[in-house]
């Protein structure tokens, strides 16, 4: 039975993750990889910096902690060996892990500065990689545009290459924008063309991360079924793998499907499963998102006051982040409250707040929603000239918006539905090996430092 592939390029991580300790318990001079010469006796260092980077990326998805540890060794043995490219690459794991984080300044400043050092290299993948995780900070914080451009940038480097994987991660990033935009049909496009990629990657995270997304998009549409069924294969096969991010993101894509359905007990068990997976990840952004709606939850029941509490919460954590986009959602719930609640002249400021910002980052089905909320405020204040002039804006808005769909969703699905299902990872045994892995790397490091500390008294 062929196992599945868990991480990228990784056809049996067990015997890797051995073999990389032989490697590393392998004392004798030999050239070090990626073709830098090794002209002072640091071979192994470089090896053990690649191993520490190669383990960082293998788990960040589970455990933070541990990935952030392994990258800060990583770095710190690149520098002491002069090792270039290890410290570009751990500076850019840094950078990712702080990306997940939501410490969008820090990872901005670490892929910034690992970017140059991919230029001075001359390392096409790594420059791609950089852009690429810039345009996800400026997605996050809703500056679509610049995220586009950063985008387009790392894809001229992957199709240059022929970074296989690396176009599907971008592909399927700009359509996650196109999604933001509430341009469906351009975010179709661009999941299939992700989809297409994937598949000759061979990509299973790339194609759980799919199904996610295609499941926002039936929610979209109202084809709650369909987006039930992708997000239960979603945490299942993210279950298999040990990736506990993209389990938190199906777990609360699943919630907000029953929550549409009007099962609000069932939904907000899969929201506290999902708050207890973010919390242990630090997922600032997610956990936002799982409170807001929770308050959601709390106001369709008319639970008023304890609804404001949780959006006030995903309100906070929004601001901090500079998450402009979950800002403006945040602020159009705020004021479905207080409308809830009979205080119309508060909850239009808060429509109209939400609504300066939608407009600043063109978010069109945030903005739909205020016209929608701003319509029923000012009807119940009798002003129905203003009334009317945002119920003419919805329409608007609302036909450009909805176009038929099913095709191209569809033509998408057809790709996800062709993995193979009778792949089943051994998840135990890696983790094992993951963890024995990581045990023996310190125990080296420690080893590799007594041995440079007797070098240099020596040579004193």
């Amino acid at each position: 039975m062929k196992p599945l592939i868990i991480f990228k390029s990784r056809s049996n991580l067990y015997t890797k993750v051995m073999l990389l300790l032989i490697l590393q318990l392998w004392y004798g001079k030999s050239n070090s990889q990626d073709g830098i010469s090794d002209t002072s006796g640091n071979s192994r260092s470089i090896r053990l910096a690649d191993s520490l980077n190669e383990l960082c990326s293998s788990i960040w998805n589970s455990d933070r902690k541990l990935a952030m540890y392994y990258a800060e060794q990583a770095l710190q043995i690149a520098e002491q060996s002069g090792y270039e490219k290890g410290r570009g690459v751990a500076i850019k794991n840094i950078g990712n892990i702080n990306l997940f984080l939501g410490e969008y300044e820090k990872a901005i400043a670490g892929y910034l500065n690992a970017l140059e050092i991919f230029r001075k290299l001359g390392d096409e993948k790594g420059i791609a990689g950089c852009n690429n995780n810039i345009g996800m900070v400026l997605e996050r914080k809703g500056e679509y545009k610049e995220a586009l451009e950063y985008y387009e940038k790392s894809l001229s480097f992957e199709m240059n290459t022929g970074n296989t994987e690396g176009a599907a991660q971008t592909f399927h990033n700009m359509g996650n924008v196109y999604y933001y935009l509430g341009d469906y049909s351009k975010c179709l496009e661009y999941f299939h063309r992700a989809a297409d990629y994937f598949k000759k990657a061979n990509n299973t995270e790339g194609r759980i991360k799919l199904l996610i997304n295609l499941a926002a998009v039936y929610e979209t549409m109202a084809l709650i079924e369909k987006a039930i069924s992708n997000n239960e294969e979603a945490i299942a096969e993210s279950q298999k793998s040990g990736n506990t991010y993209l389990e938190a993101s199906a777990l609360h894509n699943l919630g907000s499907n029953y929550f549409e359905m009007g099962d609000f007990a069932r939904s907000m068990d899969y929201f506290h499963r999902t708050l207890v997976l973010k919390d242990e990840l630090g997922d600032k952004k997610g956990i936002a998102a799982t409170l807001k709606i929770i308050g959601r939850i709390k106001n369709s029941l008319k639970k008023y006051d304890e609804a404001i509490d949780y959006y006030f919460q995903a309100l906070k954590i929004s601001e901090e982040m500079e998450d402009r986009r979950a800002v403006a959602e945040t602020m159009t719930f705020i004021g479905e409250n207080l409308e809830k609640k009979g205080l119309h002249p508060q909850a239009i400021e808060y429509f109209r707040q939400s609504l300066e910002i939608t407009e600043e980052i063109n978010a069109r089905a945030e903005k739909l929603s205020n016209y929608q909320q701003l319509v029923i405020a000012f009807a119940s204040m009798k002003e129905m000239d203003s009334a009317a002039l945002f119920l003419k804006l919805h329409h608007a808005l609302s036909d450009s918006l909805t176009g038929e769909l099913s095709s191209e969703l569809s033509a998408v699905q057809v790709h996800l539905n062709s993995g193979d299902k009778d792949r089943h990872p051994e998840i135990v045994l890696y983790r094992r090996a993951l963890y024995f892995a990581g045990f023996v790397i310190l125990l080296l490091i420690g080893l590799l430092v007594f041995k440079q500390n007797r070098v240099n008294r020596n040579k004193v």
